[in-house]
């Protein structure tokens, strides 16, 4: 019967959340940090406690597995089917936050990009519990202010995008309420996805990065729809504006 429930089982209090994968199932009390962990497979009751979260709103969900900062901004990364934190003796993180949120990007395969306070680019990998590389990214960050942060994957290679501003423009707000990959005046760094290493990095001004279907390609597009000008103030209508530019992925240079 497809109706039929696979696993139930009650727990201790109110849920706030609940994530999990083939292997665990974490879930979190209504206080936001005391949590209880099971199979996923068969209900097992696998462990409780309460976890040293300081901000709720900075707990990202990856799978099984919680990335959360504690009141010492420091990162942990609490695997559920283990019962322990992974990141406990790796030499300590404080991701930047903005709005109680920490900045990073969930990548596919249960990787997640994080930016640190002191502008690294950290990439987790959340499945093994093990941090993948640790880049230095500060001399691309002229401002040495970052808002927000957008990160993606295409052939072969990860692209970290690092914004200096606001989502200001019609463009940059609809890729960021559908998810897709933006920039608002800041650099875009090409990384190797293994070891960390930047192949190269351009600054953009505005730009959504859409995915481009069909056959594979060297070239990365961005486009646009600046904010109208001066001409809306004085009473003319403003003109939409369609601006679109390619770069060659494998050196930066706009084409």
């Amino acid at each position: 019967n497809s109706d039929q429930a696979i696993l139930h089982r009650a727990v201790n209090s109110s849920v706030r959340r609940i994530a999990g994968d083939r292997l665990a199932t974490i879930v979190m009390g209504s206080d936001s940090r005391s949590y209880e962990c099971f199979s996923t497979l068969d209900g097992r009751w696998l462990s409780s406690g309460r976890l040293p979260i300081g901000r709720s709103e900075s707990v990202v969900a990856v799978g099984r597995c919680l990335l959360y900062t504690d009141s010492n901004a420091r990162l942990h990364l609490f695997d559920s089917a283990k019962g322990r934190d992974e990141l406990e003796d790796d030499e300590p993180i404080s991701p930047l936050s903005r709005g109680d949120r920490t900045v990073c990007q969930v990548l596919e395969n249960n990787r997640v990009l994080v930016v640190s306070a002191t502008m690294e680019l950290i990439l987790i990998d959340v499945e093994h519990g093990r941090v993948v590389f640790r880049t230095p990214a500060s001399k691309y960050v002229s401002s040495g202010f970052v808002y927000s942060f957008s990160a993606f994957e295409r052939h072969g290679r990860l692209f970290a995008a690092l914004s200096s501003e606001a989502r200001i423009g019609r463009s940059i707000q609809q890729a960021f309420i559908r998810g897709a990959p933006y920039l608002s005046n800041g650099p875009l760094l090409s990384l190797d996805p293994s070891s960390g290493e930047i192949h190269w990095g351009v600054n953009v001004d505005q730009g959504v990065f859409p995915d481009i279907q069909g056959d594979p390609t060297d070239l990365l597009v961005s486009w646009s729809s600046p904010k109208p000008d001066m001409e809306v103030n004085l009473g003319f209508e403003p003109e939409d504006k369609l601006i679109v530019q390619v770069f060659d992925e494998t050196t930066g240079q706009l084409i």
